[in-house]
Protein backbone atom coordinates (compact mmCIF):
# COMPACT_ATOMS: atom_id res chain seq x y z
CA UNK A 1 0.00 0.00 0.00
CA UNK A 2 0.86 3.63 -1.07
CA UNK A 3 0.80 6.26 1.76
CA UNK A 4 -0.33 9.58 1.01
CA UNK A 5 -0.09 12.95 2.77
CA UNK A 6 -2.70 15.82 2.48
CA UNK A 7 -0.78 19.36 2.28
CA UNK A 8 -3.08 22.66 2.37
CA UNK A 9 -1.57 25.64 0.36
CA UNK A 10 -2.90 29.03 -0.67
CA UNK A 11 -4.68 29.39 -3.69
CA UNK A 12 -2.86 31.40 -6.83
CA UNK A 13 -5.11 34.20 -6.17
CA UNK A 14 -3.98 34.42 -2.55
CA UNK A 15 -0.26 33.74 -3.33
CA UNK A 16 -0.47 36.15 -5.88
CA UNK A 17 -2.25 39.08 -4.01
CA UNK A 18 0.63 38.23 -0.86
CA UNK A 19 3.48 38.06 -3.25
CA UNK A 20 4.56 34.95 -1.77
CA UNK A 21 6.75 32.05 -2.98
CA UNK A 22 5.08 28.21 -3.87
CA UNK A 23 4.43 26.84 -0.95
CA UNK A 24 2.05 24.09 1.17
CA UNK A 25 2.31 22.87 4.73
CA UNK A 26 0.63 19.85 6.63
CA UNK A 27 -1.73 19.46 9.98
CA UNK A 28 -1.72 15.85 9.47
CA UNK A 29 0.51 12.69 10.93
CA UNK A 30 3.60 14.45 9.20
CA UNK A 31 3.33 17.02 11.98
CA UNK A 32 4.33 16.18 15.56
CA UNK A 33 2.65 16.09 18.26
CA UNK A 34 3.43 19.85 20.80
CA UNK A 35 3.43 19.53 24.35
CA UNK A 36 1.98 22.27 25.75
CA UNK A 37 3.82 24.98 27.28
CA UNK A 38 2.17 27.84 29.30
CA UNK A 39 1.61 30.31 26.09
CA UNK A 40 -0.22 26.86 24.00
CA UNK A 41 -2.40 27.07 27.55
CA UNK A 42 -2.86 30.14 28.05
CA UNK A 43 -3.96 30.54 23.78
CA UNK A 44 -6.54 27.59 24.45
CA UNK A 45 -7.40 29.21 27.51
CA UNK A 46 -8.56 32.83 25.78
CA UNK A 47 -9.71 31.13 22.76
CA UNK A 48 -12.13 28.75 24.59
CA UNK A 49 -13.64 31.74 26.79
CA UNK A 50 -14.08 33.51 23.40
CA UNK A 51 -15.85 30.94 22.03
CA UNK A 52 -18.04 30.72 25.42
CA UNK A 53 -18.76 34.52 25.10
CA UNK A 54 -19.91 33.89 21.92
CA UNK A 55 -22.13 30.93 22.53
CA UNK A 56 -20.21 28.22 20.79
CA UNK A 57 -19.58 25.28 21.69
CA UNK A 58 -15.80 24.50 21.75
CA UNK A 59 -14.53 21.53 20.91
CA UNK A 60 -14.22 18.51 23.87
CA UNK A 61 -10.49 17.78 23.39
CA UNK A 62 -7.80 20.43 22.13
CA UNK A 63 -4.60 19.76 19.91
CA UNK A 64 -1.59 21.21 19.81
CA UNK A 65 0.69 20.79 16.77
CA UNK A 66 4.18 21.83 15.16
CA UNK A 67 3.48 22.30 11.48
CA UNK A 68 5.77 21.16 9.10
CA UNK A 69 6.35 23.55 6.04
CA UNK A 70 8.14 23.40 2.49
CA UNK A 71 8.14 25.94 0.17
CA UNK A 72 10.66 27.33 -2.49
CA UNK A 73 13.60 28.48 -2.26
CA UNK A 74 14.33 32.43 -3.75
CA UNK A 75 16.65 32.03 -6.55
CA UNK A 76 19.68 34.15 -5.33
CA UNK A 77 22.90 35.19 -6.71
CA UNK A 78 25.40 34.21 -4.25
CA UNK A 79 23.79 30.48 -3.47
CA UNK A 80 26.91 28.53 -5.08
CA UNK A 81 27.49 24.51 -5.27
CA UNK A 82 32.13 25.73 -5.73
CA UNK A 83 35.22 23.06 -5.52
CA UNK A 84 37.67 24.24 -2.41
CA UNK A 85 41.05 22.75 -2.37
CA UNK A 86 40.38 20.38 0.29
CA UNK A 87 40.55 16.56 -1.02
CA UNK A 88 38.77 13.63 -0.49
CA UNK A 89 39.84 10.35 0.45
CA UNK A 90 39.90 9.69 -3.50
CA UNK A 91 42.12 12.90 -3.95
CA UNK A 92 39.07 14.87 -5.27
CA UNK A 93 38.29 18.25 -4.26
CA UNK A 94 35.42 18.98 -2.39
CA UNK A 95 32.62 20.61 -2.47
CA UNK A 96 31.52 24.07 -0.65
CA UNK A 97 27.61 24.93 -0.36
CA UNK A 98 26.50 28.51 0.11
CA UNK A 99 22.57 28.26 0.93
CA UNK A 100 21.13 31.48 2.13
CA UNK A 101 17.89 31.91 3.46
CA UNK A 102 16.09 35.06 1.82
CA UNK A 103 13.68 37.17 3.59
CA UNK A 104 11.17 36.65 0.96
CA UNK A 105 11.26 33.11 2.01
CA UNK A 106 10.53 34.24 5.54
CA UNK A 107 7.84 36.27 4.28
CA UNK A 108 6.52 33.38 2.12
CA UNK A 109 6.61 31.12 5.23
CA UNK A 110 5.37 33.39 7.85
CA UNK A 111 2.77 35.10 5.97
CA UNK A 112 1.04 31.90 4.86
CA UNK A 113 0.41 30.86 8.25
CA UNK A 114 -0.91 34.00 8.79
CA UNK A 115 -3.42 34.13 6.23
CA UNK A 116 -4.49 30.33 6.92
CA UNK A 117 -4.46 31.65 11.06
CA UNK A 118 -6.70 33.77 9.64
CA UNK A 119 -9.27 31.42 8.36
CA UNK A 120 -9.48 29.68 11.18
CA UNK A 121 -10.15 32.18 13.20
CA UNK A 122 -13.13 33.27 11.02
CA UNK A 123 -14.35 29.98 10.91
CA UNK A 124 -13.64 29.47 15.02
CA UNK A 125 -11.39 26.19 14.07
CA UNK A 126 -8.37 27.40 15.97
CA UNK A 127 -5.76 29.86 16.46
CA UNK A 128 -1.66 29.36 14.69
CA UNK A 129 1.30 30.76 16.67
CA UNK A 130 4.11 31.52 14.70
CA UNK A 131 7.76 31.60 15.85
CA UNK A 132 9.22 34.79 16.60
CA UNK A 133 12.78 33.23 16.81
CA UNK A 134 13.40 32.79 13.22
CA UNK A 135 15.66 30.24 13.51
CA UNK A 136 13.33 28.37 15.22
CA UNK A 137 11.08 28.04 11.54
CA UNK A 138 14.04 26.73 9.46
CA UNK A 139 15.75 23.86 12.14
CA UNK A 140 14.17 20.92 10.07
CA UNK A 141 16.93 22.39 7.39
CA UNK A 142 19.18 20.15 9.05
CA UNK A 143 17.03 17.20 9.35
CA UNK A 144 18.02 16.46 5.06
CA UNK A 145 14.18 17.90 4.30
CA UNK A 146 16.05 20.72 1.87
CA UNK A 147 17.90 18.26 -0.09
CA UNK A 148 17.23 18.40 -3.21
CA UNK A 149 20.18 20.46 -4.87
CA UNK A 150 18.53 22.59 -8.29
CA UNK A 151 19.69 25.41 -10.21
CA UNK A 152 23.61 24.91 -10.59
CA UNK A 153 23.02 24.76 -14.49
CA UNK A 154 19.74 27.24 -14.74
CA UNK A 155 18.13 27.46 -18.21
CA UNK A 156 18.27 30.38 -19.64
CA UNK A 157 17.85 31.82 -23.55
CA UNK A 158 21.30 33.81 -22.46
CA UNK A 159 24.77 32.74 -21.22
CA UNK A 160 24.79 35.87 -19.19
CA UNK A 161 21.80 34.73 -17.17
CA UNK A 162 22.35 30.58 -17.05
CA UNK A 163 24.36 27.86 -18.62
CA UNK A 164 22.30 25.92 -20.93
CA UNK A 165 19.37 27.07 -23.60
CA UNK A 166 15.90 26.20 -23.55
CA UNK A 167 16.99 22.29 -25.27
CA UNK A 168 19.21 22.14 -22.20
CA UNK A 169 22.16 22.92 -24.56
CA UNK A 170 25.10 24.19 -22.89
CA UNK A 171 25.37 27.74 -24.15
CA UNK A 172 29.22 27.25 -24.49
CA UNK A 173 29.76 24.03 -25.61
CA UNK A 174 28.98 22.93 -28.82
CA UNK A 175 28.08 19.17 -27.93
CA UNK A 176 27.20 19.66 -24.63
CA UNK A 177 23.24 18.43 -23.13
CA UNK A 178 22.97 18.55 -19.71
CA UNK A 179 19.63 17.09 -17.82
CA UNK A 180 18.33 16.78 -14.71
CA UNK A 181 17.43 19.21 -11.57
CA UNK A 182 20.61 21.87 -12.36
CA UNK A 183 18.54 22.88 -15.03
CA UNK A 184 15.86 24.36 -13.36
CA UNK A 185 14.99 28.22 -13.05
CA UNK A 186 13.54 27.56 -9.77
CA UNK A 187 13.06 24.81 -7.66
CA UNK A 188 9.17 24.97 -7.00
CA UNK A 189 8.25 23.50 -3.61
CA UNK A 190 7.61 20.04 -4.23
CA UNK A 191 9.70 16.96 -5.01
CA UNK A 192 11.44 17.45 -8.61
CA UNK A 193 11.64 13.69 -9.14
CA UNK A 194 8.37 13.44 -12.14
CA UNK A 195 10.15 16.93 -13.47
CA UNK A 196 13.30 15.71 -14.09
CA UNK A 197 11.75 12.21 -15.90
CA UNK A 198 9.82 14.50 -17.88
CA UNK A 199 12.49 16.87 -19.03
CA UNK A 200 14.69 13.97 -19.42
CA UNK A 201 12.36 12.23 -21.87
CA UNK A 202 11.91 15.37 -23.68
CA UNK A 203 15.64 15.89 -24.17
CA UNK A 204 15.66 12.45 -25.54
CA UNK A 205 13.33 13.12 -27.93
CA UNK A 206 14.78 16.61 -28.83
CA UNK A 207 18.45 14.64 -29.44
CA UNK A 208 16.41 11.79 -31.62
CA UNK A 209 14.23 13.86 -34.15
CA UNK A 210 17.24 17.15 -34.08
CA UNK A 211 20.74 16.08 -33.39
CA UNK A 212 21.12 12.00 -33.93
CA UNK A 213 19.50 12.01 -37.05
CA UNK A 214 22.34 14.58 -38.38
CA UNK A 215 25.00 12.19 -37.38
Amino acid sequence: NTEAYGFLTLSPKLQQKNKLLNGYFSINHWSLAAKDDNITRSMKSQYINILKKLGINSPAEWYSVNSVMLHEQEPNFHNRVLLIDDRDWLNQRKVKVTSIISELQIRTMIDTFRVFGNILGEKFLGKVRIESDIKQLFTNLEAGLAAHHIGTTRMSKSKKTGVVDENCKSHSIDNLYIGGSSVFPTGSATNPTFTILAMSMRLADHLKNNVLKNV
